[in-house]
Order: C-alpha cells, then structure tokens, then sequence
C-alpha cells in the first residue's frame, strides 16, 4: 500500500483474533456490513440500537472485542461516512458503548474491570488502570468527548502531575507510535471542550516523530480543537521540520491553512518546501490561495516557487493561478 508524505503510514490490515473465519475480519468491514443502518445518521448518539444486533448476529461477542482491542493507527482522518473505512472515529467509540451496555460482563472474563467496563458505556469511575487493551478510563473518555466524565476523572488525580499515553500498534507492520496522549485523541476527533480541558496538562507534548496533538488536528481537518490549541502549539515543528501549517495543506484543509497560515507561514520543511508548495503539488488550489499572500516567491533547495511545483505536477490551474504572483 502506498505512503502518504506528511504523516507517511499505510492503512493497517489488521486480522484480531478469536473472530470466526466467515465473519468480518475488521473493524472496517464491521462498519461496512452495518453501513446501511448509518446512512442517515449525522451524529454519534443517533446510531441505532439495531446497528449492534447486526453486528452481534454477524460475529458474535468476537465483533464487542475487536471494536475494543483492534490494533489500529491513530492518524487516520476522522471522517463521518462509514465508507471510506477510518477506523477510530466517534461512530466507532459509540459503537463500543453500545456493546458495553447489553454485553459488559463479559469483559470480566477478560481481565476488564466493573470501573472500566462503566467507562465505556459513558459512566463515571475513578479507575485509571490500564486495561487488555492497552487503554484505560482516561482515553476511553476523551475518545468519547466526555467532558463531564473526564473532569471527574481529572479531580481524582488531581494529587499526581503524571500524564497518561498510550501505545498504538499496527499488527501488521509492526509500526507504533508511543506517548500518544488524550489531548492527541481528542484534538483527532475534533472535541473542543476535551481539549481545552486537558490543555494545561498535555499541551506541547509530543508522540512518534514529535507530532503534536495541533499537527494530529490539521491532518484530521479537526478546526474547533485546531483552535484550542493554537496558542500553546503554534510554530512547534516535527520531523524533516514539518508544521502544522504543512499537515494542513497536504490534507487539503483550507480553513485551517487559514488560521495556521499568520504564525506558521514561510517555514520550510528538510527538503526546503514551503506549505504553499507542497499544496501545490498535492493539486489543492484552495489552500495555495490561502497561502500565497505569506509565501508567494519563496523557492526551495532546487531554486523551484510553487508555481514551478505546481507546472511540474501538471496542475494547470494553480499554475494559472498564481501567473499574477510568481
């Protein structure tokens, strides 16, 4: 499968086990095979009950555990149509409430705890033990946007200044990213309440490659989190110098080239790429538009503007564009 520059990471395959042969070998295909129960939905809390019993019927409990403990990466854009198969998004986390609800006990059997398990379904609990899964009560509430229960959370470990991440695994290729934080899941998920909640405590941080959660929110298209965390992360840059700015062209996310664009315009990546030259040569006219009053004749390593990447590309009409600038 092939990389996408920016983040750079193949889509996972991943097979869970203790999933009958002749059901659903994914979370993807879960989602799929229930998709026409979602077609009209436009919110999470919309999703109907007869979504899990189509599920359920299926693959059985083995459909519960890999919603829950499926290996997945966490810098997939989040998406609302089940189609296109992005695998941690808000359908996905109420899917597992739902599950938790009618099916909850039977997590005890694999080593879950009642406090976790009440997590799940949306409920509070002061449990921050980490779970089979790799996840604990902290995440779960974050991946729901559950400002309340977080809070609650937050008041327990109010004594402790240690933060909390997880580890996320592709089976497949055995990649992972390490130190990945709830505001990082929040920010991918586009909570705003989350994380200006959690924005003292975890802003800054970074995961693999120094990403941070202002970078996971520019790639996701996340504008209402981009815009909690603009002030603590502006500027900050990851590996081969990449921005936030950058991730947010290359994704083709105009409104939050915008906002990015006044504190992190004119940066230039390893290669000596501005962002106005890499959406130039992804083909995004509407975000070079955003960026050509900051970077307009900027050129690179290669002594190329964007309007060169752009002709080099093919890209006619950003080319036509910016004849009046370059």
């Amino acid at each position: 499968m092939a990389s996408v520059l920016g983040f750079g990471f193949n889509v996972p395959d991943c097979i869970p086990e203790e999933v009958p042969d002749d059901s659903p070998t994914s979370t993807t295909d879960l989602l799929q095979a229930i998709s026409p129960f979602l077609s009209n939905v436009k919110r999470p809390e919309e999703l109907p009950e007869e979504a899990v019993n189509q599920i359920a019927m299926l693959s059985g409990d083995g459909a519960f555990y890999m919603l829950l403990e499926e290996k997945v990466r966490f810098y997939l854009k989040i998406c609302r149509r089940v189609e296109t198969g992005y695998l941690l998004s808000r359908e996905r986390a109420t899917l597992i409430g739902m599950f938790a609800r009618k099916r909850g006990p039977i997590l005890l059997y694999r080593g879950y705890t009642n406090g976790y398990i009440n997590a799940l379904q949306g409920l509070p609990t002061n449990d921050v033990m980490f779970q089979p899964d790799g996840w604990n009560s902290w995440f779960r509430y974050a991946e729901q946007g559950n400002v309340e229960c977080l809070r609650a959370l937050m008041d327990t470990c109010a004594g402790s200044q240690a933060t909390f991440s997880v580890k996320l695994k592709d089976d497949s290729s055995g990649y992972s990213f390490a130190n990945v934080t709830a505001l990082m899941i929040a920010a991918m998920l586009d909570y705003p309440d989350v994380c200006r909640l959690l924005l003292d405590r975890e802003a800054c941080m970074v995961c693999t490659g120094r990403t941070t959660a202002l970078m996971i929110a520019a790639w996701c298209g996340s504008l209402g989190a981009a815009r909690v965390l603009l002030d603590k992360e502006k500027g900050m840059t990851k590996s081969r110098n990449w921005t936030a700015l950058m991730e947010a062209t290359h994704s083709n996310n105009p409104e939050l080239a915008e906002i990015l664009a006044p504190y992190e315009s004119g940066k230039k990546n390893a290669s000596g790429w501005t962002a106005m030259m890499i959406g130039a040569a992804r083909g995004h006219l509407d975000v070079v538009k955003k960026l050509v009053q900051y970077e307009k004749q900027m050129t690179n390593k290669r002594g190329d503007t964007a309007k060169m990447v752009a002709k080099q590309w093919r890209h006619c009409s950003i080319v036509d564009f910016l004849d009046e600038y370059e």
